[in-house]
């Protein structure tokens, strides 16, 4: 992490940094005192040890973070005198190019978050990359038993066409019968009121195929309170009705991996290609 927001307060023997710290009460925070300043000053000291002096060809100069922190906290002098290092250039595709050597390492360009992409049918394993709240990209995270160190291309690059066209509130429908935005706890109290006045064996929860499990449980449980036990996901509901049993789908499945090592595979009414790419690779090996 950068580390460019110590800051110091008092009875606390060294700074601390802001953005990590629940602020608590009855504290006295210096922002601007001497060892806030110094203690910026050696970091800020350290982020521009092996950066290049490249700022009057680099494209970013003029509205650079790294330069304003330097020009408002840094020295006007630097005491190494040793060689800068150099790092190798990453090819991470024709989209991005990368000049390594002046990267510092803070990290604040992304933010990881370990998690299981649910769009590619067996659930691979990824990190997802994040700034401010926004994905930023996907990448591959190695666990060999399911996905090796692949994804999909829908998954690398779905979460593009997720950010538009999303309902990010709920809609009730108003006495004319539209659609209408609505706080949640509106919406909640409309959902509550219509539980209330019907019985368990008169409802069902129909969900999509791209729930998470906790929301699932969730859901179940609420259910399950009400005396109700007709739950299915949207695939099957027209077909098979509310209430499913979903057992057979893993007690006599083989794992992922197994696939390499059958002897025959017997596909029904499927397209691996289009519905799970990585489970047809390993068909494909």
């Amino acid at each position: 992490n950068c580390r460019m927001c110590l800051v110091e307060i008092e009875k606390v023997p060294k700074p601390v940094a802001a953005c990590a710290m629940p602020v608590m009460k009855g504290w006295n925070i210096l922002t601007n005192s001497d060892k806030t300043r110094k203690a910026r000053e050696g970091v800020m000291e350290f982020l521009l040890a092996n950066h290049p002096l490249d700022c009057p060809i680099c494209d970013q100069g003029g509205e650079c973070d790294l330069q304003d922190q330097s020009m408002q906290f840094g020295s006007d002098r630097s005491r190494f005198t040793e060689g800068k290092r150099a790092v190798e250039d990453k090819n991470i595709g024709p989209l991005i190019k990368t000049i390594m050597t002046r990267c510092i390492q803070c990290t604040r360009c992304v933010r990881k978050t370990e998690t299981i992409d649910v769009l590619d049918a067996v659930g691979s394993n990824i990190i997802v990359s994040t700034r401010g709240g926004e994905v930023m990209r996907i990448l591959p995270r190695l666990n060999e038993d399911i996905n090796e160190e692949w994804i999909s291309d829908k998954t690398r690059f779905a979460y593009d066409g997720l950010k538009r066209q999303r309902l990010t509130q709920p809609m009730i429908k108003n006495q004319a019968g539209q659609l209408v935005s609505a706080t949640w706890e509106d919406a909640l109290t409309r959902v509550a009121g219509a539980m209330q006045g019907a019985e368990g064996r008169d409802m069902a929860a129909v969900v999509g195929g791209l729930v998470d499990a906790e929301a699932l449980v969730s859901l179940k449980d609420l259910l399950n309170r009400l005396n109700c036990e007709n739950l299915c996901t949207e695939e099957v509901f027209p077909m098979a009705g509310a209430g499913s049993d979903l057992r057979s789908n893993y007690l006599l499945n083989s794992r992922i991996a197994g696939i390499e090592e059958a002897d025959l595979l017997l596909l029904v009414g499927t397209n691996p290609r289009y519905e799970a790419p990585l489970f047809n690779a390993r068909i494909r090996k």
